[in-house]
């Protein structure tokens, strides 16, 4: 009997240790329980990462009814960089989540996804903050001539 619980706690140690972690870096320390554990964790992930992407993508074409009301001048610019950039890359990495592809890609996929709706909104920034400027130098020398 003592025989048969030594054996299953030699198994359930050589088991654990199977699954160590390392602490510092978040991996598993045999490169097949990584490779395994990144799969699974991929396929959960994949509705997730859609809908997150297709309410990104929602939000910042609603956004372009702002673009309206401030971009003055520059409406088209925004426009372009909103619709014409930023919305089909986001949308291309939405539509990519279905393919392979994305198994081997994800990680660089999404961080890409953020970075082009960050650069996006900067650029935007940028055009409608030169609008704005002007106009706000305009109305104050306005202001001053009165």
């Amino acid at each position: 009997m003592q025989g048969v619980q030594q054996a299953d706690l030699d198994r359930e140690q050589a088991i654990a240790s199977r699954f160590s972690i390392n602490r510092w870096l978040l991996y598993f320390r045999e490169p097949e329980v990584e490779a395994d554990f990144a799969a699974r964790s991929l396929k959960a992930s994949k509705p997730f990462i859609r809908a997150y992407l297709t309410a990104g993508v929602g939000l910042y074409l609603a956004f372009g009814i702002l673009d309206a009301a401030i971009g003055g001048e520059q409406l088209y610019t925004i426009w372009l960089i909103r619709f014409g950039f930023v919305c089909p890359l986001l949308l291309m990495i939405l539509a990519m989540t279905f393919t392979s592809l994305f198994d081997r890609i994800a990680q660089p996929a999404l961080a890409f996804s953020m970075l082009t709706a960050g650069a996006g909104i900067l650029a935007m920034t940028a055009q409608t903050s030169r609008w704005l400027n002007s106009a706000m130098l305009e109305a104050q020398r306005d202001l001053q001539v009165k």
